[in-house]
This record gives structure tokens, C-alpha cells and sequence, in this order.
């Protein structure tokens, strides 16, 4: 069970921040016993990512209405992620999202070429700075 300690964790969050000004920062997350490995990046990355990897199939299920749908999702990537605590103090951050994601699995980095990932930071139970690798 998480014990909220990313939404406590300025370590990680001034990482996220770094991530959210365009840095992108290798990490391992722990979230409720999963091992997670990435690369920090922005959420209008994030978005990016998922409306490329989406926009063929959209294409073909939805035809006419596939660039409304995949503009409709990019406006999330500009959105805030999280919000102020109060007027003029920083962003609490909400989500923390990866790129090129892998979660460990029978000793095994699954997906192979990894993916995109978005999971809630309170959800994070730890982290360290840098991926894991199996070699």
C-alpha cells in the first residue's frame, strides 16, 4: 500500500519540475512494489508521445473525426499537472510521467523497447536518480 511519499518528497518533486521545464531526468520508481524505470519528462511530452503512438489507429477507427479526437488530447498536455497550494507558492505536482517506461517482470524489462507511463505521485513509494538496467 503507497504511503503518499511522492506528494511529501521535494527531492522528487523539484525532479519533476526539472522535467516539467523541458529536462529530462533517468529514474527508478517504486509504487506499490512494482519497479519502474524511465526517463522523467514533461506531461505535454507525455501527451505527445501517447498522441503519436495513437494517431494511426485513430486514423483508422475514427477517419473524419481522428484529428478533432487527437487535438481534443493534446490539451491535456498543456495543461497544468497538479496545482498551486496557494497563490504564488509552487506547483504540487499530481502525476509523474515517463517516457520509454519498463516495469520488471520475471526478470525481465517489459515492454522490451518501453513505453509511455503515467502514475499518480502519491501512488510512488520510493525512487532513486538514474534507470535500472538487467545487464
Amino acid at each position: 500500500m503507497s504511503n503518499n511519499f511522492g506528494n511529501d518528497d521535494l527531492l522528487l518533486s523539484g525532479l519533476i519540475a526539472m522535467a516539467e521545464s523541458g529536462a529530462t531526468v533517468g529514474v527508478t520508481l517504486y509504487v506499490n512494489g512494482s519497479v519502474i524505470t524511465g526517463e522523467l519528462v514533461s506531461q505535454k511530452n507525455y501527451v505527445k508521445e501517447i498522441v503519436r503512438s495513437l494517431r494511426s489507429s485513430m486514423e483508422h477507427a475514427f477517419q473524419e473525426n481522428s484529428g478533432t479526437i487527437l487535438d481534443a488530447l493534446n490539451t491535456v498536455g498543456d495543461m497544468p499537472n497538479g496545482s498551486p497550494k496557494e497563490e504564488g507558492e509552487a506547483v504540487e505536482f499530481e502525476f509523474v510521467h515517463l517516457s520509454r517506461a519498463q516495469c520488471i517482470q520475471g526478470g525481465n524489462w517489459v515492454p522490451s523497447n518501453g513505453i509511455p507511463w503515467r502514475g499518480k505521485l502519491s501512488a510512488v513509494d520510493g525512487f532513486m536518480v538514474g534507470q535500472m538496467s538487467l545487464d
